[in-house]
C-alpha cells in the first residue's frame, strides 16, 4: 500500500512538471520586431531586435525555438554572419529577447521589411517595416573623429581599442601607418569601436568613413601611439646583513632596475615594503626579518607606468635564526613562552580589520569596496590561487580596487584584502587577512526558486492526501 502511494504521488509530481513544460513552450504567440532607426539610406547598417511574446505582449523569456529572419520586399538584402543561413536559435541567455546590432543593409530604395518566422510553426511570426532611401551623393566632407586613445599616448600593451563619432550606420576603415586596414561600422548612435593590434613602436592611426559605395566620404586626423610593451627587468638585488640574522631585525634592500619605475616592493614573509629610487635605476629600503627561524625568499614586483610587470619570486633568500640569549631580554611567559617585550608589542599592533566587504559587477569591470580602517595606512589586494596560496596583486591607499573584467568566459577569482599599519617602532605591517570575496554568476537563484516551488507543491498534494 505504501508503494502505491509513494508510486501515485511521482505520478502527480511528474505530471506536474508535464504541464509546466508543455503550458511554457505553448505560451508564445507572436514576435515583436523592431528595426532602428525607422528610416535610412540604401546600404546603412539597422539594428534589428526580435522578442517572443504571449497574447498579452509579454515577453516569453523560456522560449529556446528556432527562427528564420528574412526580407520579401528586398530579395539582395545582406543579414549578418550570426545568421547563419538566416536562423537563429534562442539560448536561455536571451531570456526570449535578442538585438542585432548592424544586422541588416538593404540594397534597394523604398518601404522594406523583414519577416520572422517560428522555423517549427510558421504561425507563429513578426514583421516590422522601415524606409530606405537612395541617398544623396556625398561631397566628400562627412566628420570622422578619433576619440580614444588621445594622439601622443604612450601604452603598455599592443592590444589597443579605437573608439570615434562619425555618421550613423556607415562602414569605418581604420588605416595603421597607410597600410593595413582594417574594417567595422558605426551603430545607430554614430560611434564606432574597434580592438585592433599593434606592434611595438610608434604608430600612426587614421578612420575613414565610407558610402554605400565603398567611396571616402570623410576622413580623420591622425593619431599618434607609442606601444612600450616591454617589462621591467631585475638587474641586480643585494641584501645586507648577507648571512644570518636574527628574528626582527632590519635587513637593508638595494635592488638595480629600470629607471623611473612607478612601483618597486619586496614581499618578505607575506610583508610587502616598497623601495624608493635614490638614484637612476637604484632602489632602496630596508625590511623587517619574520618572527620564526628559518629561510626566506625575498620576492620583487616591479611596475612602471604603461602598467608592465614584473614579479621576480625568490629573488634572493635569507636565513633567521634563532634568537641569541642575552640579558636585559625579559621575563619569559612559561604558558606562551614568548617574553614581555613580545607580548607588549604584540598588544600594541591593531589588528586592522577589513570589515563591509562588497563587490559591485558594471559591464567591463567589477569593484570591490571596504569600509575604511582609519588606523590603515593603505591596503594589500591578494588574490587566491587554486593551490591555496596567495598571490600579491597590488596596494592602494584607498578602500577602493577594480578588477577588469576581461576574454569572454565566466571567470571566478577570490580577491582578500590585509590592511598596512605602522606599529609602535613606527615598522609596516599587515593586519589581519580579510574573508574572500568571490565574483560569482549563474542560475543559483532559479534553481532555489524551483525547489521551493516544487517543495511547496509536494506539502500540499502531501497535505490533500492525508488530510
Amino acid at each position: 500500500m505504501k508503494t502505491t502511494k509513494k508510486f501515485t504521488f511521482l505520478s502527480i509530481l511528474a505530471g506536474v512538471f508535464f504541464n509546466i513544460a508543455i503550458a511554457g513552450a505553448a505560451s508564445i504567440d507572436h514576435f515583436e520586431v523592431t528595426i532602428t532607426p525607422t528610416s535610412a539610406n540604401v546600404s546603412e547598417a539597422l539594428d534589428v531586435t526580435i522578442e517572443a511574446v504571449d497574447k498579452n505582449n509579454e515577453t516569453v523569456s523560456n522560449y529556446d525555438g528556432t527562427v528564420i529572419v528574412f526580407s520579401e520586399t528586398d530579395k539582395e538584402a545582406e543579414f549578418p554572419n550570426v545568421l547563419k543561413e538566416n536562423t537563429y536559435t534562442f539560448t536561455s541567455a536571451d531570456q526570449g529577447k535578442v538585438k542585432f546590432e548592424n544586422a541588416v543593409k538593404f540594397k534597394n530604395a523604398g518601404k522594406q521589411s523583414i519577416h520572422v518566422y517560428d522555423l517549427n510553426d510558421d504561425t507563429i511570426m513578426g514583421m516590422a517595416e522601415v524606409d530606405i532611401s537612395q541617398g544623396a551623393s556625398s561631397t566628400g566632407g562627412e566628420e570622422i573623429t578619433i576619440i580614444s586613445p588621445e594622439s601622443g599616448i604612450t601604452l603598455g600593451k599592443t592590444d589597443v581599442v579605437i573608439s570615434g563619432t562619425t555618421k550613423k550606420n556607415h562602414r569605418v576603415v581604420i588605416v595603421i601607418n597607410n597600410k593595413e586596414e582594417i574594417n567595422t561600422t558605426s551603430n545607430s548612435e554614430g560611434v564606432f569601436e574597434k580592438e585592433i593590434t599593434l606592434s611595438e613602436g610608434e604608430s600612426f592611426i587614421k578612420a575613414q568613413v565610407l558610402d554605400a559605395d565603398n567611396k571616402k566620404i570623410g576622413e580623420s586626423e591622425n593619431v599618434n601611439i607609442k606601444i612600450n610593451s616591454t617589462k621591467p627587468i631585475l638587474q641586480s638585488i643585494k641584501v645586507s646583513p648577507k648571512d644570518d640574522v636574527e628574528p626582527e631585525s632590519p635587513i637593508a634592500v638595494e635592488l638595480i632596475s629600470n629607471q623611473g619605475l612607478s612601483s618597486v616592493n619586496v614581499i618578505l614573509d607575506d610583508v610587502i615594503t616598497a623601495l624608493k629610487e635614490t638614484r637612476e635605476g637604484v632602489y632602496k629600503g630596508t625590511v623587517t626579518a619574520p618572527k620564526k627561524a628559518g629561510k626566506y625568499d625575498v620576492d620583487v614586483v616591479l611596475k612602471d607606468d604603461f602598467g608592465n610587470q614584473t614579479r621576480e619570486t625568490a629573488a634572493v633568500t635569507i636565513n633567521v635564526i634563532e634568537e641569541l640569549n642575552s640579558a636585559g631580554t625579559g621575563a619569559e611567559d612559561t604558558a606562551t613562552g614568548e617574553t614581555q617585550e613580545e607580548m607588549k608589542a604584540a598588544e600594541l599592533k591593531d589588528p586592522l580589520r577589513i570589515t563591509g566587504i562588497k563587490l559591485t559587477v558594471l559591464k567591463t569591470k567589477s569593484i570591490l569596496t571596504w569600509d575604511k580602517n582609519e588606523k590603515a595606512e593603505s591596503y594589500n589586494v591578494y588574490k587566491k590561487k587554486e593551490d591555496g596560496t596567495l598571490e600579491f596583486i597590488q596596494n592602494v591607499k584607498d578602500s577602493y580596487f577594480e578588477v577588469a573584467i576581461t576574454g569572454d568566459k565566466v571567470t571566478y577569482d577570490y580577491f582578500a584584502i590585509k590592511g598596512v599599519g605602522k606599529d609602535s617602532s613606527g615598522e609596516n605591517y599587515e593586519g589581519d587577512l580579510s574573508e574572500a570575496t568571490k565574483l560569482q554568476t549563474g542560475p543559483e537563484i532559479l534553481i532555489l526558486f524551483l525547489l521551493a516551488l516544487f517543495g511547496g507543491m509536494g506539502f500540499v498534494i502531501y497535505k490533500r492526501k492525508y488530510s
